[in-house]
């Protein structure tokens, strides 16, 4: 199981993280003290808990996909829009492991 961050966690990614900006996905990645890959999925964009909801579980089961790959001590933040609801849980996970390889992340 992939853990997800803390909040607290992803406030100090935001301020230590390297920002990299992608069309479908904005990226934040940054270290941690040890232990597994640990991610957060912040659905910006969404007004309504369902909406915000539903772009978590797609791009939650797009990473897990990935598990075997990832590394350990690293953590990132993917920030996402309203607009990744119109793609399929195929297409996410593409543009997922598009983003995360292009990032050093696979």
């Amino acid at each position: 199981m992939i853990d997800s961050l803390k909040t607290i966690e992803v406030k100090v990614l935001f301020d230590t993280g390297r920002r990299i900006r992608g069309a479908e996905f904005s990226l934040i990645i940054g270290e941690s003290d040890g232990g597994p890959f640990r991610f957060a999925v912040i659905p910006a964009g969404a007004k309504k808990a369902h909406q915000r909801n539903a772009i978590r579980r797609k791009v939650r089961t797009a990473v897990r996909s990935f598990r075997q790959q990832l590394p350990v001590k690293k953590t990132c933040a993917l920030i996402t829009s309203k607009k990744i609801l119109l793609k399929t849980g195929e297409e996410v996970k593409l543009i997922v492991g598009r983003i995360l390889k292009e990032n050093g992340l696979l």
